[in-house]
């Protein structure tokens, strides 16, 4: 399977909500179609949404596998 990156640009209104360190809900599809969301730190370089996560967490695995979330 062919997994593309979906770029997506953040509007300038909203980009003060992100240069604080703020917390934000990911959801995403888990491998049984059930909707999974967790709270978040969440970052800004300017380009890119920045999160962290584990490696080896069932986040972190999900992230990985699918670049829409």
């Amino acid at each position: 399977m062919t997994q593309t990156t979906l770029p997506v640009r953040v509007r300038d209104h909203l980009v003060d909500l992100l240069n604080d360190g703020v917390l934000g809900h990911v959801t995403w599809l888990t491998s049984r179609g059930r909707l999974n969301t967790a709270i978040m730190w969440i970052d800004y370089d300017g380009e890119h949404l920045l999160t962290s996560s584990r490696l080896g967490s069932a986040k972190g695995r999900a992230f990985r596998s699918d670049p829409r979330v």
